[in-house]
């Protein structure tokens, strides 16, 4: 297992909290886990607090947006890979273990992507990524990703080094701050994808941006 920082960005999470955590919570004893709360109205940070296990650690701060609650926990973090799960999403029990494999597979890659899904109360609905093998190493990301975006902001891991060539999130943009972090750092770096669905996008969770059937 590689050594891993889990960052969380929750902002009124307290309902899918706690499903998000112990999603996370197999993944062994070398991975760290940061909560940043983002100036949550609820309860959530209350939710967190009663979850007794050494590996968690809470930050809270004014409301600024998600991009700046991952930025935050890209600061705190202590290890090499940074993972990055919204408070409302939830990973496979084997996301850490796969992920740590593909790492493995796939040294000199900056953004490690595992496939992932809309998870919604009734069903789970897969995206087509249009890619083949089990695992790629990929040089040109634009050429998979004009068909359909292999990144998600809760299925990817991070070389912390990679922020220090390409910047952080872009704390101004408030919508899609995640796909130009995606474009900026496969612009100068490889990406390896796992092609096989590990992490949920909870579609029912309230704070959703934006809803897809």
């Amino acid at each position: 297992m590689k050594i891993l920082t889990i960052a969380i960005p929750s902002y009124n999470s307290m309902d899918y909290m706690r499903n998000c955590i112990e999603s996370l919570l197999p993944g062994g004893e070398d991975v760290e886990i940061l909560i940043v709360d983002d100036g949550s109205k609820d309860q959530s940070i209350h939710l967190v607090r009663n979850i007794k296990d050494k590996r968690l650690s809470i930050y809270c701060k004014e409301n600024g947006g998600v991009s700046s609650a991952r930025n935050l926990g890209i600061s705190k973090a202590k290890f090499e890979y940074i993972c990055f799960i919204d408070g409302d999403d939830i990973w496979e029990s084997t996301y850490l273990q796969k992920m740590s494999e593909l790492i493995s597979l796939y040294p000199k890659a900056g953004i490690y992507g595992s496939a992932w899904a809309y998870r919604y109360r009734d069903k789970i609905v897969t995206p087509n990524f249009y890619i083949k093998d089990r695992s790629v190493e990929i040089e040109n990301y634009f050429s998979h990703a004009y068909k359909h975006t292999l990144f998600s902001s809760s299925s990817v891991i991070i070389r912390k080094y990679v922020f220090d060539k390409v910047g952080l999130f872009d704390e101004r943009i408030k919508m899609g701050e995640d796909l130009d972090m995606w474009i900026r750092i496969n612009i100068q770096f490889k990406a390896a994808f796992l092609n096989e669905v590990l992490a949920y996008y909870v579609m029912d969770a309230a704070n959703r941006a934006c809803t897809v059937l």
